[in-house]
């Protein structure tokens, strides 16, 4: 890593003046200083200089972007753009065929996406959901990159070395969690308030067959409590598809095979605390 460099901020009545008697954008401040537009956002912060309203412009921001634009639409000041026409049967061999995405198609015609977009909706051609597109690159991607010999090999290497060693699964757990979530800290107060005999473990205190649960019985009885959110663990309500064995079904199976009994509560429950109480108090 190189060296961090600290830059000493200019005055307050400079920023201010620069910023709302000059009228000046942050990023235009930012390339005065020679830093980052979040840098200049801090000292905003950091001496309570009110920010300019939504919507707001200069006289000189609108000449800046009619020069931009210009060209740009069929008006009265600008120069004539001869409209471009790309037939339905164009769009459906580019998009849905070559699979090429809305951005992509615009800059071969020299269109906006939002011009795209609009075509596709006038020819009823069926759009693609930007979170799909982006979870099949992704995944496209990791498939290429593991699907080379040398980086498949070194991973199963590191895999089996590290999958039955507890030291370094409890470090791994460690880094992602330094601390209890909070729909954890919330059954960390019941447990405490009400005297439940749980011990919160999912720092990577407990393993058990690869998995670390969240709690787990301190009474001697083998059993252990799942806080689950349903982003990552239902397969009704999450973004991608969630493997078997992270799903609630496939964490009790997980555990019955070590002779573990499973509860899991999941976060929107702890709206109701008395159902929390119950579902305890019928778990054995």
């Amino acid at each position: 890593m190189g060296k961090k460099i600290l830059i000493k901020p200019p005055k307050k009545e400079e920023i201010n003046n620069l910023y709302w008697k000059k009228e000046l954008s942050q990023n235009e401040i930012a390339k005065i200083y020679n830093v980052a537009r979040y840098t200049v956002q801090r000292w905003m912060w950091a001496y309570n200089i009110p920010r300019r309203p939504d919507g707001f412009t200069t006289k000189r921001m609108r000449k800046e972007m009619g020069l931009r634009r210009r060209g740009m639409r069929n008006s009265p000041g600008t120069e004539f753009k001869q409209k471009i026409n790309i037939s339905k049967k164009k769009l459906e061999q580019l998009y849905l065929k070559e699979k090429l995405s809305m951005k992509k198609i615009g800059r071969n015609y020299s269109l906006y996406r939002n011009s795209i977009k609009s075509r596709l909706k006038k020819y009823n051609i069926p759009i693609r959901s930007t979170r799909e597109e982006y979870e099949k690159l992704r995944l496209k991607n990791l498939k290429d990159y593991m699907n080379q010999p040398e980086i498949k090999k070194l991973y199963c290497e590191r895999a089996k070395k590290n999958f039955n060693n507890p030291e370094s699964r409890k470090k791994s757990l460690k880094a992602l969690m330094k601390r209890p979530t909070r729909p954890e800290q919330r059954f960390i107060d019941i447990t405490k308030k009400y005297n439940l005999p749980y011990k919160y473990v999912g720092d990577g205190e407990f393993i058990l067959g690869g998995k670390c649960p969240d709690f787990l019985n301190c009474n001697g009885e083998k059993k252990v409590v799942e806080i689950f959110g349903r982003v990552f663990h239902d397969p009704e309500k999450a973004f991608k598809k969630i493997p078997y064995h992270q799903t609630k079904k496939g964490t009790i199976e997980h555990y019955e095979k070590y002779g573990f009994k499973c509860l899991v509560i999941w976060e929107d429950e702890f709206k109701n605390k008395k159902q929390i109480l119950d579902r305890l108090g019928g778990f054995k």
